[in-house]
């Protein structure tokens, strides 16, 4: 924090609430958004302000420096810290590397007045931190997905509980895609003097492209809706398909409900999601979790009050991988030199196009190309193996394709198959360990169950997300 806006900061803390000298927890475990941990966690019925995050989150890092880390991503206008939790499993060399792996974004109090957008942001910090080893969801995610959460975007106006920075204008119209594009005609509405002119949104962006998001979430409040791009023109987004899917999926299939900004709530332009979608191709939503406004502290349980919103974002963390297109090997056959391998799209979303390369040991890859290829259905690709002149060892096969239409961001993924050349031909290789292989032979009862020259089949139940993937 810059030491020259102390005398500045200190004005607005006039505006501050008073810290709660007692904080009180529930015996009974939340229904809704749950953490493990001591009872030294911070109050159910107290929202933050930017210097009691700042304690809790130094905290909640600093007693789990193997999974978590605290990030300065940036400042205020102001000089206050945009506090970033990052979290992962750093310490285990054999879990998936981070590069490997989807990686989810969360943030709230862009509109600093919109209290649980901060508190839906803090509490799934606390859940995967202090639930690690004790809750199996939150240690899964830990041990799987790279996650980025900025709880509070906003710090400037959180002091004076105000929906703009300290500049007076609003973050959510701050934003590169469709910035300017529309005269919303509704105070207090700032734009600022051009795109990304304000610090926080310039972070953000700046995050965005070291961290390239599979799902981005920012929280709100003022009403209850979960939406997605666009919101500056009235059209569907490229990607259609997949948000329907994802609204089926997590309950919520009411396109009044859950659906484009535009036409769900009102036009609204240069919000940070349409330029996390359109720039970066993240699966982006943005929830307005509640009515409320402009308040500190609540009677009720918030974790109780943010159910719905939790589980939409606790799907995007189990499944985000098939937010798009995700091409599965379905089954894998060996005929002679011919290797068959069956391809399904177990995604939300079609596949475009794949570039197809399979490496055989000791010669020179085969390529080929697959062509469009809708959610739910399979195709297989058949491949002559120049087997005679290659040497002994496994195949493998890697797959490009863009994940999404917007942006594409391309995913690309390598899984070594159950086959390998031994002496000029091919059998199936019996110590594969990507999958339970059930190998068959044309003549297995006359070779006491070795596979011999035929036709050999290998039924697969591994998917490509089992192998490794490239970031875009």
């Amino acid at each position: 924090m810059r030491w020259e806006a102390l005398a500045a900061i200190a004005l607005l803390l006039t505006a501050a609430p008073a810290a709660v000298a007692d904080y009180v927890h529930d015996e009974d475990p939340p229904t809704g958004p749950t953490a493990s941990g001591d009872e030294d966690q911070h109050p159910v019925d107290a929202y933050h302000t930017w210097e009691t995050l700042t304690v809790d989150l130094q905290q909640l890092v600093s007693n789990n420096p193997g999974i978590a880390r605290l990030h300065s991503a940036g400042e205020s206008v102001l000089g206050l810290d945009l506090w970033l939790v990052e979290i992962a499993n750093f310490r285990d060399e054999n879990k998936t590397p981070l590069d490997e792996r989807e990686t989810v974004w969360l943030d709230g109090g862009t509109h600093a007045n919109e209290q649980l957008g901060t508190e839906l942001a803090y509490e799934w910090a606390e859940f995967l931190i202090e639930g690690y080893g004790e809750n199996e969801t939150a240690t899964w995610i830990v041990d799987n997905r790279h996650t980025f959460i900025l709880p509070l975007v906003n710090p400037d106006g959180n002091h004076v509980d105000s929906r703009q920075n300290a500049r007076g204008v609003d973050l959510n119209r701050n934003y590169p895609v469709g910035w300017g594009a529309l005269d919303e005609g509704r105070p207090p509405v700032g734009p600022g003097s051009y795109a990304l002119s304000e610090p926080e949104t310039r972070t953000i962006v700046d995050w965005w492209a070291k961290t390239e998001p599979d799902y981005v979430n920012s929280f709100h409040t003022g009403i209850e809706l979960m939406l997605y791009p666009p919101g500056y023109e009235e059209a569907d987004p490229a990607d259609q398909q997949v948000y329907r899917r994802i609204c089926e999926e997590i309950g919520e299939p009411d396109p009044e409900f859950c659906g484009p900004i535009h036409s769900t709530i009102y036009p609204a332009s240069g919000g940070s999601i349409d330029t996390s979608y359109e720039r970066f191709g993240s699966v982006s939503f943005a929830y307005e979790v509640t009515t409320e406004q402009g308040l500190y502290a609540s009677i009720e349980d918030v974790r109780e009050r943010l159910d719905r919103y939790w589980d939409g974002v606790e799907h995007a963390f189990l499944n985000v991988e098939r937010y798009g297109a995700h091409p599965a090997i379905q089954d894998v056959s060996v005929a002679d030199e011919t290797v068959d391998v069956t391809i399904a799209n177990e995604g939300y979303g079609d596949l475009a196009r794949a570039d197809v390369t399979i490496e055989v040991p000791g010669d020179a890859s085969i390529e080929a190309t697959l062509d469009e290829l809708a959610a739910g259905n399979a195709t297989t690709l058949s491949v002559e193996l120049p087997v005679q002149a290659a040497e002994d060892g496994r195949v493998s096969l890697e797959l490009a394709y863009p994940e999404r239409q917007q942006a594409e961001p391309t995913e690309t993924r390598t899984v070594d198959l159950p086959v390998r050349v031994e002496e000029g031909r091919l059998t199936v290789d019996a110590d594969a360990d990507e999958a339970d292989l059930a190998a068959a032979s044309v003549d297995e009862t006359e070779t006491n169950g070795v596979p011999g020259p035929g036709a050999l089949v290998a039924a697969l139940a591994v998917s490509l997300a089992a192998g490794v993937p490239r970031r875009r």
